[in-house]
C-alpha cells in the first residue's frame, strides 16, 4: 500500500530506486496515493502479482487489503490478475537490485524457488523475506533458509520467521 515504498524511497535517496509490486488493485490505488501524496519521484509501482510464472490470468485470492494471495483460502473472494516472476520484473525495470523484500503471503517459497538460478548469480543483494506460512511439510522459514544457503547466502531467521539473508 506504499508505507513501505515511501520509506525505502527516502532511504536511498534521489539517486536510488525503488520497486514496488502490488497485485490488489485497491491497494494498488493507495500505493499511487501514497506516492504522489508524499512527492516520490524515484519510485516504479507496477500493479501484478510476483509469482513463479509469467502468465496473464491467474486466480488471486482477496480477503481485504493486506490479507491477499495467490495461496488457495478458505472462503476468499477469487479474482483474476496478472502474475510476473521476479526476473521479468527486474527485467521491465532495467535496474539491478541489491535489496529485496517479499512479503507475498505465503508464495516466497514458490518465488524463491522459480528465481534460484538469478538469486545464484546475485552479488551484493540483501534480502527479507516472510516465512511464517505453512503447508503440509510446515513452515516455509527453514525450506527458504536452505534454499538461500544453497545459493551462497548467508541466513539469519527470526524467531517470527522473518529471514534476513544477504552474499557477500
Amino acid at each position: 500500500m506504499g508505507f513501505g515504498t515511501v520509506k525505502m524511497s527516502r532511504l536511498v535517496g534521489k539517486e536510488g530506486r525503488v520497486v514496488s509490486v502490488e497485485a490488489d488493485e485497491k491497494a494498488f490505488g493507495v500505493l499511487k496515493m501514497n506516492i504522489e501524496q508524499n512527492s516520490i519521484t524515484n519510485a516504479i509501482v507496477s500493479n501484478y502479482a510476483i509469482g513463479d510464472e509469467n502468465k496473464d490470468k491467474v486466480t488471486f485470492l482477496e480477503t481485504g487489503m493486506q490479507a491477499n494471495s495467490l495461496v488457495r483460502m478458505k472462503g476468499a473472494k477469487r479474482e483474476p490478475v496478472t502474475m510476473r516472476k521476479v526476473t521479468t520484473a527486474i527485467e521491465e525495470t532495467g535496474l539491478t537490485p541489491n535489496f529485496m523484500i517479499l512479503t507475498i503471503n505465503g508464495y516466497e517459497l514458490n518465488v524463491l524457488q522459480s528465481c534460484k538460478n538469478f538469486l545464484n548469480e546475485c552479488r551484493l543483494m540483501r534480502m527479507i523475506v516472510t516465512g511464517w506460512y505453512s503447508d503440509e511439510e510446515g513452515r516455509f522459514g527453514p525450506r527458504i533458509i536452505d534454499l538461500l544457503k544453497s545459493v551462497g547466502f548467508r541466513v539469519i531467521a527470526a524467531t517470527g520467521m522473518h529471514v534476513f539473508a544477504f552474499n557477500p
